[in-house]
C-alpha cells in the first residue's frame, strides 16, 4: 500500500507524521471505549477468558446483533488470524457463554435478538502481509482485516484492507425453523422467494447500485435482511 499523506492546511501547511501506538494495549483501550463509533459494535468484554484458558482481546455484538471478536496484531510475526478463528470456533461451540455475557451487559431481552448467521472476527494491525490477505480468502469464515495509522497525538485512521464473507451460518437449522420459533416472521430468503418479478427487479437494481459505490462495500445476508456495509452498515 502506498503511504498515506495527511496535511494540516490551516496556516502554514504541515504534514502529520504517521506511526503506530507505542503500546498495543493503548490501541485496544481506545477501540473498546469507542467501539460503537468506530465499528458499529457494542462493547461487551475485554480479555474475555475461554474455558480452555485462552483470552479474546475484545468481544462485542454488532448493529446486526451478530457476535464480533476483535484481535490486535502486536507484531508482524503474530498469527492473529488463526488465533481469531480459534476463538470464533470456540464461541460457536459455547453459545450459552455468549448469551450469559449479553445478559450481564445488556439485559435478558437483548438475547432474543442475537443472530448467529454472521459471527465474525475483526483483526486490527499497523500492517498486514500479502500472506495474511491471501489466507483469509481460503477460509469459510467471516474475517475483516483493519489497518490503523496514528497521525500526531490526535488523529487515528482505520482502513479496511480486506473482508471475507462466508456463507450464512444457519445455526444447524434452516431459516424456516428459526423464524417459526420467533413468531412467524418471514426470513429474507422467504420474502425474496415470494416476491413478484417487479419487486425482484427493483431489489436487484438497488443492490447493484449500492455495490457500485465502492469496492470496499460488502453484502451480508442475515436471517431477516441484507446489510450492505463498509466498516459499518450503510444500507439495510
Amino acid at each position: 500500500m502506498a503511504d498515506i499523506k495527511l496535511f494540516n492546511i490551516k496556516g502554514d501547511v504541515k504534514e502529520y507524521q504517521s506511526g503506530t501506538v507505542t503500546l498495543e494495549k493503548e490501541l485496544q483501550t481506545i477501540i473498546e471505549q469507542n467501539m460503537e463509533t468506530f465499528f458499529g459494535v457494542t462493547f461487551l468484554a475485554s480479555e474475555y477468558r475461554t474455558t480452555d484458558g485462552g483470552r479474546m482481546d475484545s468481544i462485542g455484538i454488532d448493529e446486526n446483533h451478530c457476535p464480533v471478536i476483535f484481535e490486535y496484531k502486536r507484531s508482524i510475526k503474530d498469527n492473529v488470524i488463526n488465533q481469531g478463528l480459534f476463538y470464533l470456533n470456540w464461541l460457536l461451540d459455547h453459545k450459552d457463554s455468549f448469551k450469559v455475557l449479553v445478559i450481564e451487559k445488556l439485559g435478558l431481552a437483548a438475547t432474543d435478538d442475537i443472530d448467529w448467521s454472521m459471527p465474525r472476527v475483526v483483526c486490527i494491525a499497523g500492517d498486514f502481509t500479502k500472506y495474511d490477505e491471501s489466507a483469509i480468502k481460503q477460509m469459510n469464515r467471516n474475517i475483516t482485516l483493519i489497518r490503523y495509522k496514528k497521525f500526531g497525538e490526535d488523529l487515528l485512521m482505520f482502513e479496511q484492507i480486506n473482508e471475507n464473507i462466508a456463507a450464512t451460518m444457519n445455526d444447524e437449522n434452516n431459516f424456516t425453523t428459526i423464524v417459526k420459533v420467533k413468531g412467524g416472521q418471514k426470513s429474507f430468503l422467504e420474502r425474496k422467494n415470494d416476491a413478484s418479478p417487479e419487486i425482484l427487479t427493483l431489489y436487484e437494481d438497488i443492490r447493484n447500485y449500492v455495490l457500485s459505490l465502492g469496492d470496499d462495500i460488502t453484502e451480508n445476508q442475515l436471517k431477516y435482511y441484507v446489510a450492505f456495509k463498509k466498516i459499518k452498515n450503510i444500507v439495510c
